[in-house]
């Protein structure tokens, strides 16, 4: 068994691993970590990458379950992450086809982040016609036979992912590629073709 952790729009090489691979499942009872993409995901700007953060109520040690994890509502952090996006993705060849989809999105109001993203990978499965994968219920334990591949990229070494080639970016010819971004750069740049892309042979996820 393969087992990947739940994210916020994850990113492209997340999305290699569930197409590529069999026997995935998402775990659902961990520790929750910090600095990951459960609660944050990364776009394209036109000044370089931007980290998009959900706030939460807690949650924020690795001795709190990720199941039990709340998003916090106190500032409008949904409008701020669709402006970003907007910024960012608007004038890309794809975006208004899933434009409302996108959106419908973050007018979500989850209480838990797990079933937030959840809904988020629901909604992209869709968008890519793919099968999303079940989650795992049973917590893993030491001596359990499973690939890990958790946090095998985090925010601070995403751009470690190999690709199979270039595409083009809305500011590439400002910022140059930037890799392994979330999944949104490959939807809205790509539409359609994102999913042959990510099925190329070349992509590696170690």
């Amino acid at each position: 068994m393969l087992i990947i952790d739940n994210q916020y729009f994850p990113t492209i090489n997340y999305y290699y691993t569930l197409l590529n691979n069999s026997n995935i499942n998402i775990v659902e009872y961990e520790n929750f970590k910090k600095s990951t993409f459960r609660n944050r995901c990364i776009i394209a700007g036109s000044n370089g990458p931007i980290t998009l953060s959900v706030p939460l109520k807690s949650g924020r040690n690795q001795k709190t379950l990720f199941r039990s994890v709340e998003i916090s509502y106190t500032e409008d952090w949904q409008t701020r992450h669709w402006r970003s996006l907007l910024a960012c993705y608007s004038r890309s060849p794809f975006f208004e086809y899933y434009q409302l989809s996108l959106h419908g999105l973050f007018c979500l109001k989850e209480n838990y982040l797990f079933d937030y993203n959840l809904h988020v990978q629901e909604k992209l499965a869709s968008i890519l016609k793919i099968d999303l994968p079940a989650c795992c219920t049973v917590r893993p334990q030491p001596g359990d036979v499973f690939t890990d591949l958790r946090d095998l990229y985090t925010p601070q070494n995403f751009m470690e992912a190999k690709i199979p080639a270039t595409y083009l970016q809305v500011f590439g010819e400002k910022t140059g590629f930037i890799p392994n971004l979330s999944i949104l750069d490959l939807i809205c740049n790509l539409g359609p073709e994102a999913v042959n892309y990510l099925k190329s042979e070349n992509l590696k996820t170690s």
